[in-house]
């Protein structure tokens, strides 16, 4: 008669408490990565909001125009006003900044000089 050898439950007990010291440890590490990657994307898209802000005001300044009736630059501490130039004429366009506030520019639209 041959005997046949098999697992004690003891061996499937330590081997089953090892596969769940693993698991949980690489759950750690996805949770550790998924964190990561949500703090990254934050950064990514306050990023891009700062190259479009930077964007937008590299065309204002560019196209600041000094009428002499109306200063090309004023800023009050609050709020900045810039005349520029446009295809239509003259347009007074003003921005406002705030702590946990973009930019939010807003205008008398275009008049004529």
């Amino acid at each position: 008669m041959k005997t046949q050898r098999a697992f004690t439950l003891v061996e499937v007990l330590v081997a089953l408490l090892i596969l769940s010291i693993m698991a949980a440890m690489a759950r750690q590490g996805v949770d550790g990565i998924v964190r990561t990657r949500e703090a990254s994307q934050r950064q990514l898209e306050l990023t891009l909001r700062l190259n479009t802000v930077l964007a937008q005001w590299q065309t204002d300044l560019s196209a600041v125009q000094d009428t002499g009736a109306v200063p090309p630059l004023v800023f009050d501490g609050a709020t900045l006003r810039m005349t520029r130039g446009t295809p239509e004429g003259v347009q007074v366009v003003a921005g406002r900044c705030g702590r946990n506030r973009t930019t939010t520019p807003g205008g008398a639209g275009p008049a004529r000089p």
